[in-house]
């Protein structure tokens, strides 16, 4: 018995030995297959080996394989020479319009675009109708302009800021982190302030009174936690409704939680106006 031994266990030794030796050429081989983005090739390796982390490595390359394979990688390329195209062009073009307009133009067909990774496909989506937005802002109701642009702005700082966490997007671009990655949380708090802003704005009733013959007033209240300037631009209209005049004025500081008589000095007589405000926010 004594010689069956020394002869069974050397030859198990040995298949163990082999088994080992076939498991780690195969996970070495699947890595190499990997590292050379053959995605079929290193998915067969990983799927015949349970070596080391070969199932986490199969499950990264059936997500690389369907993201070359689909429209996510281009996007995130694409994106990336859009957005810096746009930051270098607002360098020279000052018109938020057309810089809009410019980005929309490479990145608006992968709205349509089949994506293996379903949140990077929401990702794009909310991106795209963030850029769309900000150029509609400009034919938007006036007073509405500024919240437009804003939910647009936001929506694509925000988005920026989950591209970089998640998929590495531009993490080493400095340009990129100092203009928008580093801005996202405040570019977000801009829109808060804005919506809290206007709607404290469009519960209050302008009524506006002459003070002295050329003085006209109208009187405000900021319930709102922030404080901002704002311009006002006024429409006056005669008892036959038709328009006698057009001001606008500019009133600074704001401050949250008081009030303020705002005057100003149409130089007309009128029946009614109508007005419009833009706000400048201090964060």
């Amino acid at each position: 018995m004594k010689r069956v031994l020394k002869i069974v266990l050397p030859i198990m030794l040995l298949f163990i030995l082999s088994s080992c030796s076939s498991a780690e050429s195969k996970y070495n081989n699947g890595v190499e297959a990997m590292n050379n983005g053959e995605w079929d090739n290193a998915i067969e390796y990983f799927s015949d080996v349970d070596y080391n982390n070969s199932k986490e490595l199969l499950e990264k390359c059936i997500t690389e394989k369907g993201m070359h394979e689909n429209s996510d990688y281009l996007f995130l390329e694409t994106m990336a020479e859009s957005l810096m195209k746009r930051y270098e062009d607002s360098k020279n073009i000052d018109d938020a319009e057309i810089l809009a307009e410019t980005e929309l133009e490479m990145i608006s067909e992968f709205k349509d675009k089949p994506f293996y990774d379903k949140e990077l496909k929401e990702l794009a989506l909310v991106y795209i109708e963030g850029v769309e937005n900000e150029k509609n802002s400009f034919s938007a109701e006036n007073g509405r302009k500024q919240l437009k642009y804003y939910e647009g702005h936001a929506k694509r700082f925000e988005v920026l800021k989950k591209l970089t966490d998640n998929y590495d997007f531009l993490k080493d671009n400095s340009d990129y982190k100092a203009n928008y990655y580093n801005k996202a949380e405040t570019e977000m708090e801009y829109l808060t302030a804005f919506k809290e802003i206007e709607s404290d704005l469009d519960k209050q009733q302008f009524d506006a009174y002459y003070v002295d013959d050329i003085t006209c007033r109208i009187e405000i209240q900021n319930n709102t936690k922030y404080n901002y300037n704002m311009m006002v631009h006024f429409t006056f209209y005669d008892s036959k409704g038709a328009v006698a005049g057009t001001f606008e004025n500019y009133y600074e500081d704001i401050i949250s939680g008081k009030k303020y008589n705002l005057d100003f000095y149409p130089q007309t007589n009128f029946s009614t106006f109508d007005y419009y405000t833009e706000e400048y926010v201090e964060l």
